[in-house]
């Protein structure tokens, strides 16, 4: 997990019970830099930067929900390219410091990757596994399943028949108007009227979760934007703790 040196314990130098963040992660998070790009951390969005990574152990059982992070703009403007992987255990903030036990001191982060001493295995302490092997499949059973039903081709382009079969995403007559999207989709000398979202049709997976890919389209030219999109939607999360049982009500999230 990623945190500030402001949610430490100078005493025991880990997290403090108390000030335990929401999300953590199987990646072996190595620098600040990576923090904002893989695990679209936006600051001061989330709060002060990150400066520290704390290993956690997760008690067996707990309900979880793992994801790959989706992109994210920020209130500054910049584009949060995300495709690192999350873990939420799905328990109230005040359940976190009988959940979620540090493991060893937190380690400084460097501030870039180029900083960053990678190490040539990753150190494992959560009681679910790791890190980025486990990422990259999640990922790859995505991709593979958009291609087997029809949505992407081989080259992760939307094929004409999920184009074809696409429906609105937003209400109709409802514009676009977040800036940095206008910005993104204007810059060709279009008018943010000729753009639609979209979405694809639904398709399941293996594991029971339900993909739909959310794009940007331009009515007048037929063109699908590539540069801020798609973005998939993965709902029904699966358990990555053995035994683990999920709410049937939790929130989607975003996959790149």
């Amino acid at each position: 997990m990623a945190v500030n040196e402001g949610q430490l314990d100078l005493e025991t130098g880990q997290v403090h019970l108390v000030k335990i963040g929401s999300f953590t992660a199987k990646d072996n998070i190595i620098s600040a830099e990576q923090v904002h790009t893989d695990l679209a951390v936006k600051t001061p969005d989330l709060g002060p930067e990150k400066t520290h990574v704390q290993d956690f152990e997760i008690k067996a059982g707990t309900r979880v929900q793992e994801s790959v992070v989706g992109k994210q703009v920020g209130t500054d403007g910049n584009i949060y390219v995300g495709g690192g992987n999350q873990v939420e255990p799905l328990i109230a903030s005040t359940d976190r410091k009988n959940i979620l036990t540090p493991i060893g001191p937190a380690r400084e982060l460097p501030k870039t990757k180029a900083e960053a001493s990678v190490p040539n295995e990753i150190n494992a302490h959560s009681s679910f596994g790791t890190a980025t092997s486990q990422t990259n499949n999640l990922k790859l059973r995505v991709d593979l399943t958009l291609q087997d039903k029809g949505i992407l081709n081989s080259s992760g382009h939307l094929t004409q028949q999920a184009i074809d079969n696409s429906s609105l995403a937003l209400k109709p007559g409802q514009v676009l108007k977040y800036p940095p999207v206008v910005e993104a989709l204007t810059k060709d000398g279009s008018k943010i009227t000729d753009w639609q979202k979209l979405t694809t049709e639904t398709v399941e997976m293996s594991t029971g979760q339900r993909i739909q890919a959310h794009y940007y389209h331009n009515t007048k030219t037929q063109k699908v934007d590539y540069t801020y999109g798609p973005d998939f939607k993965v709902k029904n999360p699966v358990p990555v703790v053995p035994k683990a049982q999920l709410e049937p009500s939790v929130k989607p999230y975003d996959i790149n």
